[in-house]
């Protein structure tokens, strides 16, 4: 497939050059102005069409299948359209500005030639963007032909350099599944990195990557792609040229690998990918007995190394090996497991594989060493999963131990380890040096006592021993035991008793004793374990004597009957610690400290972090008996309970010299008994420092034998902290105060330090400091509440950032007014003030609004209506107290009221015939009232506030009892037994407007007798019939309409009479005008939709009907009855065909899909353009994203610019440049019709439906020069629509015809026949800062657009010749290629830019690609490169002409033919060509010279002679350099 050999390079060379030696060398004329200094690679007519090559992607189009253009190349039918790279422009990433097959050079490298330069400095004239040449002067060229293709296209071979390509970073592709070719391209590299001769490094362009075979037509395992280059420009070794292979592999799966060897089945399961397809397993026994042996004592070996000295009893050895293509290889771990099974073949073998080990051989150097595998084994089989594969041994062992029983003894060593029968004899068998183990097999009980006299570790290993064990004395050391648990978690259990004597030492680590430990040893050491006893008086744990007791996470559980001690009961200890522990006795104390003899020596106790309970009528969770001189108890960061007596109690004979204290982080549960003794001795010191107290009665504190009363209790007891229920200020220590706790919540009391003195204080981490005057305290403020304690005057302190809080007592006193307080910025919480007179009481306030308070009237309350806080009203029922709107159902304004119907009562009480004031009652909470209105020329509206009103009187939700009303009732639900909303007949001059609700009953949604006035729009009516119209005028618009009872009626001269229809109209005895009129309902009735009847006899012709669109629906008779009705159907669907009386004039029915169809008749008439309209669903705005790099103190600020952002997108859809203007959709109706999307014989309106599909929001972080944050911004960036269009019929009047609405498909297959351009707005937010907008749409290039307008106005021109999803991202950055002011344009900077394009270049020249996908041809057009706009002419096959070139009106232009990165502008004012200096006209002429043209045999508008052929000359002689 390679093409252009270099065999070929050299014919075509040789061609060109003998082309070349028949051009013409003449100086220019009027027919032929080709010179000798003419580019010999472009400036020529193009090739003939045969030899055209393809373009990138698809083939260009012949020559036959172009059309000229008009004012820069109209472009081509749609049947000789031309197609770009897979139909769709590059992006401008991919878009090549190249030179020669390469990149073009940038502007900086462009080269001025020696042939350009002008005359001298003064005469160099300005280009300037003159108009292009009319269609009518274009032509083809005559006598000045460009070269042949030949002689444009393969320039020679010794002119082009030496280049060498770098290898690709990837030449191979793999895949599972075959990729699309497309897909498969957006991997390939689009550039190649080479070098040329001098090492320069080079970047060359790709045009497209070609296949050997075909890609989408073959199904094979290997594709070669190489790349298609520009070859005119470099020469290079052909097989030096990179190709890229892709490689079409099946997914790799599971494997399983079988053999048999040595009487064992050899399984091998791999991951996928782990061994290669075809991977074969090889199995060979090992039978060399040198091999078996050396195997066999290294095992040994290696047994014995972890203590077990068993011999290997059965040994199979077997290499195995794993071989793929006659190769042997390794598994790929790295990609998945792989394990080894080993089975045996025959079962009846003796000795199972159930105590199996498998031992695996090193590879390669490694092979003499031998690693044991993590196997599992079963009866039959071993398993492992394995690295590599060499050798594996499959090892039988003998027994592990030497006899018998339930203890093994581990003496270290390699002395064989050996079973016992009783614990004695495992003791006696252990060595003296407290190195031995006795490690539990089994189960054990041992039926006579233990007695333990040596250092011994016993590991229970998950098992359970039963029995007595007592540590005793030894004649030489002192025994430490050390009873451990194993790896079982359901045993390590020792079921029995344990006792420790004389100097024992007794550790447990991780196991259960169920039953009693006495301690009267040395030290007693539990971690993580736990004590369960349900003895008869005894104790879980018994402390008698130890040097230490140290419980960590242990629980001890006494669960027997009433102990004399407590769960854990000490009369002696060096040193306690209990840490982590949960310690419960279900009968009485959880820990008791007890005397013996009247003598306790606990030295110190500290309880941190437990659970202690106790259970019973007045026990106590922890019981201190009796203290020595110097025994401190400490208790922190523990929960105390005993919920029916005494978190702690003492007794009455405690040292004066001991401590008991109450630390932080406690919570106790029930009183704290301090029991009284009148002997100063016995005044030990009750410390409570923090911590939190349950009890809720003042006497949480207790003497427990009432000895010396409250004196001695406060003798003992100092508080200096904690959290209480019940005031103990009778108990605080020096210095300190019990006063409402700072932090609120559960504990209204705290124990704080207290210092200072004076009428103000505050609370704070410091405690409670007094200041003399108000002014002291707000000056020494950190932030704290500043509690008045007394009457206290406020003058002119300034009392922003101040909390204010009455104590007992206190007040304020100020001169101004409430609202002057309010505005000095203080936060009030439930104070007393008076203001310039007014007494307020319970003022509670927040950033100068109110949150409560009282004292308001009737009279003043209106003066302070501005100060509420959102959500906060004033009730006039309560005294005008101020409240939270969610204590009352109903308000009115800034007065809320208890009962819904109390508000309605005071709306009616402003109207009278003279006055009437339309009050809103809004409705705050769902309500059974009924709402009535039973008061003439009452006037209100109820706002039901997105709730529900339930009537209970008479069974009606709204009931209108009165005449001269006007009554709206909105947005929410309203039922009634009887009647949803009712009028009363014998009322007269009533108005009714019902907008967005639903109302519905048990028997008639609306029963409306009264005469008057009703509009109901949107929500919903359903009954057992949906509205009934007896009077008056009544119209209902977008409303669904239900009647689904059984169908009855009769006459009824005080009450409904129809039943089972969607609307009845019967007019009353009252005899009243009906004039019924319903608009886009949709209308359900069982036996009607619509029935209209003289029930009553009138006979009269008052009732008038009009059905102006909807649907009519009936389930048993026909969908539309009318009595004596006559032509009042104008449109509407309908499930039976009216009849043809009732429809209206130019009214027509047809049948769609069962249903009847009447709508107007189509007019006759043209296409017009409609409006534009826009939703923006809630769902589709973002959340806030809050960014981690923000300070905690601007999230505010983020989150208010987020709504702000946010608002300002939702506000679109009131954006009226936009929604249903006129000017916000053009050309629309006219590339529809353009397209044959239309009937453009109807008179039609297309209109744009816009939605907003998502929405992107960006946080700019606005940093200082330090890169601190000082502000955050949030924006709209990108927005998404989808805009749709639709048509409607109009009539005569203009107005849309019901029921022609269709929606269009404009999509880019269907508008691709005539890309006719249309134009619309698309919305912008108010808060976007950015001038632009970038607009990507599908099939389209990225194009950059102004934004108009301002505030919520603003907005976008779009231009499209079709519709899709339009991206829209905002920016301040200015594209080079878009937007509109570099030309002008009827639409302003709404458009893109008439002159951007895609310039492209292939094997024959340059060619331009228009914004629309279109070229032009045969014609002038002017193109933007590097950001400058010239002419430039384009042949008849769309290629850059270069030159001398005669336009078909004679007149002749020069088009730079140089490759300098300026190549085919056309030349204005002065310039040399090959050594002559011509002038081209600079703007079009008076006497016909365009712009652009060679003057000839004149004077130039600067003064200087041309002659005939258009050069210089100075008398006479033509001036050359």
């Amino acid at each position: 497939m390679r093409r252009y050999r270099k065999g070929l390079a050299l014919f075509l060379a040789a061609a060109l050059v003998l082309g070349q030696s028949g051009l013409s060398a003449a100086q220019p004329s009027e027919k032929n102005l080709q010179t000798e200094g003419e580019s010999k690679e472009e400036g020529g007519n193009k090739s003939s069409s045969e030899k055209e090559s393809k373009e990138e992607g698809g083939s260009r189009p012949s020559s036959e299948e172009e059309s000229k253009e008009e004012e820069g190349g109209s472009r081509p039918s749609s049947e000789k359209e031309s197609k770009e790279e897979d139909g769709n422009r590059p992006s401008s990433e991919e878009e090549s500005k190249e030179e020669e097959g390469g990149s073009r050079p940038s502007s900086e490298e462009e080269s001025k030639e020696e042939d350009g330069s002008r005359p001298s400095s003064e005469e160099e004239s300005k280009e300037e963007d003159g108009s292009r040449p009319s269609s009518e002067e274009e032509s083809k060229e005559e006598d000045g032909s460009r070269p042949s293709l030949e002689a444009e296209t393969l320039p020679q071979e010794e002119d082009l350099p030496w280049i060498e390509f770098q290898p690709l970073a990837m030449s191979s592709y793999s895949f599972e599944e075959k990729p699309d070719l497309q897909e498969l391209f957006l991997q390939f590299p689009t550039r190649l990195k080479a070098v040329d001769e001098e090492g320069t490094a080079l970047s060359i362009p790709v045009y497209e990557w070609e296949c050997e075979e075909d890609y989408e037509r073959t199904e094979l395992a290997e594709y070669l792609f190489y790349p298609e280059i520009d070859r005119k420009k470099w020469e290079f070794e052909e097989e030096a040229l990179p190709s890229i292979l892709v490689s079409l592999e099946e997914a790799e799966k599971e494997m399983e690998l079988v053999g048999y060897g040595a009487g064992l089945k050899v399984t091998v399961t791999a991951d996928a990918g782990v061994l290669p397809a075809g991977t074969k397993l090889r199995v060979l026994p090992v039978k060399q007995e040198a091999r078996l042996e050396e195997l066999r004592s290294s095992i040994e070996e290696s047994e014995s190394e972890t203590g077990d000295s068993r011999k290997v009893e059965e040994l199979i050895v077997l290499d195995l090996t794993l071989w793929k293509d006659g190769e042997e290889i390794q598994p790929d771990t790295k990609k998945g497991e792989i394990h080894v099974s080993f089975e045996r073949m025959d079962r009846s073998a003796s000795g199972t594989l159930e105590n199996a080990a498998v031992y695996h051989a090193g590879d390669g150097e490694n092979s003499s060493n031998l690693e044991k595998e993590d196997a599992v084994a079963g009866e039959d089989y071993v398993s492992c999963s394995v690295e590599h594969f060499s050798e594996f041994a499959v090892v039988l062992l003998g027994d592990r131990f030497v006899g018998n029983g339930p203890y093994l003894v581990k003496n270290g060593g390699t002395v064989r380890d050996r079973l016992y029968e009783t614990m004695h004899e495992a003791l006696t068998a252990s060595r003296e040096n407290g190195t031995a183990t006795i490690q539990l097999q089994r189960d054990a009980q041992e039926k006579r006592d233990v007695e333990i006299n040596k250092s011994v570790t016993i590991d229970l290993n998950g098992h359970t021993l039963s029995g007595s064990l007592t540590i005793v004395p030894h004649p030489h050391e002192n025994p430490g035991v050390a009873i451990v648990g194993g790896s079982g978690e359901d045993g390590n259990v020792i079921d029995g008793t344990l006792k420790v004597n004389g100097g024992g030492i007794l550790t447990m680590d991780s196991c259960k004793m169920n039953g009693p430990i006495t301690m009267d040893g040395d030290k007693l050491t539990m971690t993580d374990c736990s004590v369960t006893y349900a003895g008869n008086g005894d104790s879980a744990i018994q402390v008698n004597s130890a040097s230490e007791l140290n419980l960590t996470d242990t629980s001890v559980t006494y669960e027997g009957a009433k102990t004399t001690g407590g769960a854990v009961c000490i009369s002696g200890a060096g040193s306690i610690a209990m840490e982590g522990c949960t310690i419960q006795n279900l009968s009485s104390a959880g820990i008791y400290f007890r005397k013996d003899l009247d003598v306790i020596t606990i030295g110190n106790c500290r309880i941190e972090g437990c659970q202690i309970e106790a259970g019973g009528q007045n026990m106590e969770a922890i019981w201190i008996d009796t203290l020595s001189a110097g025994n401190q108890i400490t208790i922190e960061n523990s929960k105390v309970s005993a919920p029916n007596g005494y978190a702690v109690s003492t007794g009455w004979k405690l040292d004066k010299d001991a401590t008991i204290t109450l630390g932080g982080g406690n919570t106790f549960d029930g009183r704290i008994r301090v029991t009284g003794n009148t002997d100063p001795a016995y005044r030990y010191r009750f410390l409570v420092t923090g911590g939190q107290f349950n009890y809720d009665k003042p006497d949480v504190f207790v003497n427990g034998n009432k000895v010396g009363g409250q004196a001695e209790l406060k003798n003992r007891l100092s508080l200096t902290g904690g959290e209480f229920k019940a005031d103990v200020n009778d108990f605080v220590g020096s210095g300190y105060e019990c006063v409402q706790n700072p932090s609120g919540g559960e504990y209204p009391y705290a124990v704080v330090p207290s210092t200072g003195s004076g009428p103000v204080f505050t609370l704070g981490a410091s405690g409670k400091t007094y200041y003399e005057s108000l002014a002291a305290a707000i000056a020494a403020n950190g932030g704290e509440t500043i509690y008045l304690g007394e009457e206290v005057t406020l003058g002119n302190e300034n009392l922003s950032g101040i909390t204010l809080q009455c104590a007992s007592g206190g007040a304020l006193l100020y001169g101004g007014t409430l609202e002057e307080f309010l505005a000095k910025g203080a936060k009030t919480e439930v104070i007393a003030i008076t203001c310039a007179g007014e007494r307020f009481d319970n003022i509670t306030s927040e950033g100068g609004k109110l949150q409560g308070g009282s004292g308001f009237t009737a009279d003043n309350y209106s003066r302070y209506t501005a100060l509420l806080d959102s959500g906060y009203l004033f009730r006039p029922d309560d005294h005008y107290r101020i409240c939270q709107e969610s204590e009352v159902q109903a308000k009115i304004g800034s007065l809320g009221y208890f009962y819904f119907g109390n508000a309605v009562d005071a709306a009616l009480a402003n109207d009278t015939a003279g006055s009437r004031v339309k009050d809103e009652v809004v409705l705050l909470k769902p309500v059974t009232q009924t709402a009535l209105i039973d008061s003439d020329y009452g006037s209100l509206t109820i706002d039901l506030n997105g709730n529900t009103l339930t009537g209970n009187v008479s069974g009606c939700g709204v009931l209108i009892e009165a005449s001269h009303v006007d009554v709206t009732l909105k947005n929410g639900s309203v039922h009634g037994k009887n009647f949803g909303v009712v009028t009363n007949g014998a009322q007269t001059d009533v108005t009714l407007t019902v907008e967005g609700v639903d109302v519905s009953s048990d028997e008639t949604a609306y029963y409306l007798p009264a005469d008057g006035t009703a509009a109901i729009t949107g929500g919903s009516a359903s009954g057992k019939t949906g509205i009934e119209v007896r009077a008056g005028r009544v119209t209902v618009t977008d409303t669904q309409i239900s009647g689904n009872g059984s169908f009855s009626e009769a006459p009824n001269d005080n009450g409904a009479t129809t039943w089972g229809v969607g609307v009845a109209v019967v007019q009353h005895t009252t005899k009243h005008p009906i004039q019924v009129t319903l608009k886009n309902c949709q209308v359900n009735g069982t036996e009607n939709a619509l029935r209209q009847r003289d029930l009553q006899g009138n006979r009269l012709d008052n009732v008038s009907l009009s059905v102006e669109g909807g649907t009519y629906l009936a389930a048993g008779g026909q969908a539309v009855y009318s009595e004596n009705g006559l032509g009042f159907i104008k449109a509407g669907i309908f499930s039976s065909e009216p009849d043809p009386a009732y429809l209206a004039e130019n009214c027509e029915v047809t049948e769609r899909d069962g249903k009847y169809w009447v709508r107007e008749k189509a007019v006759s008439g043209g296409l017009q353009d409609g409006k534009a309209e826009l939703s923006v669903p809630e769902s589709v705005l973002p959340q806030p994203e809050v960014p981690q790099e923000l300070p905690a103190e601007q999230h505010q600020e983020y989150h208010e610019q987020f709504e702000t952002a946010k608002d300002s997108v939702k506000d679109m859809a009131q954006n009226t440049a936009v929604v249903g203007n006129a000017a916000s959709v053009d050309n629309l109706a006219a590339a529809a019709a353009a397209n044959g999307i239309v009937d453009t014989s109807i008179k039609a309106q297309i209109s744009l439906s816009q939605e907003l599909k998502e929405a992107e929001f960006e946080t700019i972080v606005e940093k200082d020069e330090a890169g601190a944050v000082t502000g955050v911004q949030v924006l709209p960036k990108t927005l998404v629509f989808e805009v749709t269009a639709s048509s409607v019929e109009l009539n005569e009047a203009g107005q849309p015809i019901w029921g022609s609405e269709k929606p269009l498909d404009l999509s880019q297959a269907a508008m691709g026949g005539r890309k006719t351009r249309f134009y619309f707005r698309l919305p912008v937010p108010a808060s976007v800062t950015a001038a632009y907008a970038n607009v990507q749409h599908e099939g389209d290039p990225l194009v950059q657009y102004r934004i108009q307008g301002s505030g919520i106005g603003k907005y976008i021109t779009v231009s499209a010749w079709h519709l899709s999803q339009f991206t829209v991202t905002f920016t301040n950055e200015r594209m080079e290629t878009s937007g509109s002011d570099s030309g002008g344009s009827s639409r302003g900077d709404s458009f893109r830019n008439p002159y951007a394009g895609i310039w492209k270049r292939d094997e024959i020249g340059w060619w331009f690609v228009k914004s629309d996908g279109t070229y032009p041809v045969n014609c002038w057009h002017q193109c933007i490169w590097n950001g400058e706009l010239h002419w430039y002419h384009f042949n008849a096959h769309g290629y850059l002409d270069a030159g001398w070139f005669t336009d078909t009106d004679g007149q002749i232009y020069f088009l730079h033919d140089l490759h300098d990165n300026r190549f085919g502008f056309m030349y204005k004012g002065w310039n040399w060509v090959n050594g002559k200096c011509y002038y081209f006209s600079e703007k079009a002429m008076e006497n016909g010279i365009k712009e652009g043209a060679l003057l000839r045999n004149t004077v130039t508008p600067d003064g200087y002679t041309v002659d005939g052929t258009g050069a210089w000359t100075v008398n006479g002689i033509v001036q050359t350099r």
